[in-house]
């Protein structure tokens, strides 16, 4: 059985996404689940995200998991000092929420915009670790372009007790080794996949050890091969976990079975 550790859910404004893959979001996770992927996790990144994943967490409990949270693109549009961003209110929003939601994020810092506001991605960063300490929840972690100024944040939440999950993982050895210093998990997507990502491969077969590795589609974004190009739904996980499987040249079933216990250690105990 293969676990997606990170994707999204189509929003309404992502209608021609629909229209090109000919299904919606009940579709998606209906498909995934008849392929065999057995748990996946939704990702928020803003506060259109959490009615939508709260419908599918009842409608599919066990199944499908949620994450409450802000990416780092949101926070220039945030309005800090709004009642709704205040710390205790959005503790009070996502203990409302109610079951399966799982995690804090993601959240993080994304430098890789020449015209990204720093300063904002930090403040909103900052509120989503000590949100995740008080309700002792995992972040998922974005990093692009930054990990400088991420790898001080975390490692203070580190030594507070936080664990985290770095997605999507893009970035060199020397943080890498950073992150699984500090306890971390470090998840793989269909980036891992392409051609050209020899880095990132040697990384993940000869540095991330099984137990602190996690898989993912990202979706409906970073469809791996050989879909790439396509838009990515949960269901192609299993690329992702057949191509790293193989190259760590370790059995599917017992791949699959470790990954499994990590997704259960991360975010359900």
């Amino acid at each position: 059985m293969f676990v997606d550790s990170h994707f999204h859910f189509f929003t309404e404004s992502e209608e021609d996404k629909y229209e090109t893959i000919g299904k919606d979001n009940r579709q998606i996770v209906e498909d995934a689940l008849e392929a065999g992927v057995s748990k996946m996790l939704a990702v928020s990144a803003s506060y259109d995200d959490w009615k939508t994943i709260r419908h599918f967490i009842e409608g599919f409990k066990g199944k499908v998991f949620g994450s409450f949270g802000f990416h780092p693109h949101e926070a220039s549009e945030i309005d800090f000092d709004s009642e709704e961003m205040q710390l205790e209110n959005l503790i009070k929003h996502f203990e409302m929420l109610g079951d399966g939601f799982v995690a804090i994020g993601e959240c993080g810092l994304d430098y890789a915009f020449p015209d990204t506001d720093k300063e904002a991605q930090k403040r909103l960063f900052d509120l989503q670790v000590e949100m995740a300490l008080r309700l002792k929840k995992p972040l998922i972690i974005h990093t692009r372009e930054a990990d400088e100024d991420v790898y001080p944040i975390l490692k203070k939440f580190a030594e507070k007790g936080g664990m985290a999950v770095i997605h999507c993982w893009t970035g060199d050895e020397e943080y890498v080794k950073k992150y699984l210093d500090l306890g971390f998990y470090v998840s793989c997507s269909g980036i891992t996949t392409f051609k050209k990502s020899l880095d990132l491969q040697n990384q993940f077969k000869n540095i991330v050890p099984m137990d602190r590795l996690l898989v993912e589609t990202d979706a409906p974004y970073l469809a791996p091969v050989p879909v790439r190009g396509k838009v990515n739904v949960p269901f192609n996980v299993k690329y992702v976990a057949e191509f790293v499987a193989n190259m760590k040249e370790i059995g599917q079933e017992e791949f699959n079975k470790q990954v499994e216990n990590n997704f259960n250690n991360l975010f359900l105990k």
